[in-house]
């Protein structure tokens, strides 16, 4: 009887501690695997692809590269999807006893953002998809990138204040002046009704991205001087150049945008055309007939070009630099020529040489090295991250850098993120020892047929005797 007694004491002892256990680790849910999953792949998708990424043969090697950075944006962006729909679906919680959430709206919202999460993530996979595929399918999966670029950036941020207005609600005199600051009723309910929250969300985004919409092929010309000393044009005189840069022919950037802008092109009275990376988003098969006006352009007026990282995308780079010089567009690959005794040299984007192109690299040092000592150097750079490894000697001997790349953000949403992720943003800096460095916000778009008002460019830059 006592071992007995013994033994069942010893099972519920031992039952207890298993419900304990049970207690204490409970199963992971389908979420959090899906989670735990994606992070695994993020992290083990490079090291792991890297003998196959190194196998290609010369451009293909970077195709492969760029495939496996796209299985990692993919990856990311579900992750953030994620965080969106919990974020967003917050709207039916905690609803009062006796005012049910209505199925039928909650179904068409669910719907909704389902379809605008799917185009950001099907944008970047129809860049590689065949091209029967492009048409409107194409453009209606950018355009609800754009949709969903703005509405994350805006989840974010109310995030963000959500979090902060928590934590000073923790301790009593930040409590109060969260209050105080919080009395004008807007503020109050932007602070503390997250269904008002969510609703400003989705009306701020959709009507930023109309606007957005509407105002990306609308170019501007902007003009700027650059003061530069013994400036070596003939007596002195005033050198124009046009400089355009991140067209994206390709995507959602069609035949009749470009034609736009060549149009401004020519009517200015420039003495070259510099176009500084980024022309294409595409095959030469694909995206060749949308260029027409550019070869017009090249036969018009003196057109100069330099690689920037889009370029590289789309199998061999050499195809599409081939057909430009054989339309009158100077490829600028690491090299120099004289332009009214100036100087005007171009290097390769500072991607290049991780494509796989032989002989593919940036390199200012070879790109200006023959150029005349006294004469005036501009360098063409699609990157402007590019010149932080310029050697110094190099650097000092350059009076002007024209550089795109960085759309200024292309985004409201993003720009502030972009602003302070990157050495250089947008606009005029100072270099070296006199030299002028000029980042353009680009002159059409990526992607998303989305820029912010005022952002698709032509710069119309003249360079003056200091």
């Amino acid at each position: 009887v006592v071992v007995g007694v013994e033994l069942a004491a010893a099972e519920k002892v031992v039952g207890a501690a298993g419900e304990s256990r049970e207690r204490r680790m409970p199963p992971l849910s389908p979420k959090t695997i899906l989670v735990l999953s994606t992070l695994a792949f993020i992290v083990l998708i490079g090291p792991t692809s890297t003998s196959w990424v190194k196998s290609g043969f010369e451009s293909e090697r970077g195709m492969r590269g760029r495939v496996i950075a796209i299985a990692k944006l993919e990856a990311v962006t579900l992750l953030l999807n994620l965080f969106i729909w919990h974020q967003m679906m917050q709207y039916f919680e905690g609803q009062r006893k006796g005012f049910g959430v209505d199925k039928t709206f909650k179904l068409r919202c669910q719907q909704l953002l389902l379809i605008v999460m799917g185009g950001a993530h099907t944008m970047y996979l129809f860049f590689y998809a065949p091209s029967w595929l492009h048409g409107w399918p194409f453009e209606l999966a950018n355009i609800l990138g754009g949709i969903w670029t703005n509405l994350l950036g805006f989840v974010c941020g109310f995030f963000l204040v959500n979090c902060v207005s928590w934590a000073m609600q923790q301790w009593e005199p930040t409590r109060r002046l969260l209050h105080f600051l919080a009395r004008p009723k807007i503020l109050n309910d932007l602070t503390f009704d997250r269904k008002y929250q969510i609703r400003t969300t989705v009306i701020i985004v959709l009507v930023m991205s109309f606007v957005m919409y509407y105002a990306s092929d609308k170019i501007s010309v902007r003009h700027l001087s650059l003061p530069i000393h013994n400036l070596s044009s003939p007596s002195g005189s005033p050198l124009r150049l046009a400089v355009i840069s991140d067209i994206h022919a390709g995507a959602s950037v069609y035949e009749e945008q470009v034609s736009r802008m060549v149009d401004e092109l020519l009517q200015m009275p420039v003495d070259a055309v510099l176009i500084v990376g980024d022309l294409v988003d595409g095959t030469v098969e694909d995206i060749a007939p949308r260029l027409k006006s550019i070869w017009t352009l090249a036969s018009m007026k003196p057109t100069y070009f330099v690689t920037g990282n889009h370029d590289y995308y789309y199998y061999d780079v050499r195809s599409w630099l081939k057909l430009y010089e054989q339309k009158g567009i100077n490829v600028l690959h690491n090299r120099h020529v004289m332009l009214k005794g100036v100087c005007l040299a171009g290097t390769d984007d500072i991607s290049a040489g991780k494509t796989g192109v032989p002989s593919h690299e940036i390199n200012a040092t070879l790109a200006i090295s023959g150029c005349p000592k006294v004469s005036t150097k501009v360098l063409l750079c699609h990157n402007p991250a590019g010149i932080i490894d310029f050697p110094a000697e190099t650097l000092d001997q350059l009076d002007v850098i024209f550089s795109g790349h960085t759309h200024a953000g292309q985004f409201y949403t993003v720009a502030a993120a972009v602003y302070w992720m990157l050495p250089y943003f947008y606009g005029h800096y100072h270099i070296g020892t006199h030299g002028h460095l000029f980042v353009s916000a680009g002159t059409l778009y990526q992607g998303p047929p989305m820029k912010m008002v005022g952002a698709s460019q032509i710069w119309l830059v003249t360079l003056v005797p200091a």
